[in-house]
């Protein structure tokens, strides 16, 4: 029996997206749920623990150049396009959690399906999934990629 979660479900989850970087494998993408995002912010948050001084300066003329209201919040999506992955790193203090636990959430609530192994359908397996992804730079990469173009509030 078909019910409203199947129809909402085409609302929220890409088509196939194949992957160049690894071929025969594939993902379908998803909007981030409220939950996802409270999750995502939490990461970001902890992350932000470990900034350093010189990296809050270096955040704070970015703030600037970007053009952004006083009071305004930094947000993932202002990191992310504002910074390359490496920046970012720098950016972080080493004693921190790492920006590997970002992406591992944002992964994890950013894919619906994937043909990579049987379990993802279950909580735990997509957590599974999006740990052990991280280990392949440029799968990781390609599928974030999906992910961060999915999400984009004017994406269509």
């Amino acid at each position: 029996m078909k019910s409203w979660k199947d129809d909402a479900r085409r609302l929220i989850v890409s088509e196939k997206k194949e992957l160049k970087s690894f071929p025969g494998y594939w993902v379908k993408v998803k909007k981030y749920s409220i939950q996802g995002v409270d999750e995502i912010q939490e990461a970001l948050r902890e992350v932000q623990k470990g900034l350093d001084k010189k990296a809050i300066i270096e955040l704070s003329k970015k703030y600037k150049q970007l053009g952004l209201e006083p009071g305004k919040a930094l947000t993932e999506d202002v990191i992310i396009d504002s910074f390359t992955t490496e920046q970012i790193e720098v950016l972080i203090n080493n004693n921190s959690l790492s920006i590997s636990k970002v992406l591992e959430v944002r992964i994890k609530h950013g894919v619906a399906e994937h043909n990579f192994c049987e379990e993802e359908s279950t909580k735990e397996g997509m957590e599974v999934f999006a740990h052990d992804i991280l280990e392949y730079s440029e799968i990781a990469k390609e599928i974030m990629g999906y992910i961060e173009e999915f999400n984009r509030p004017l994406a269509s």
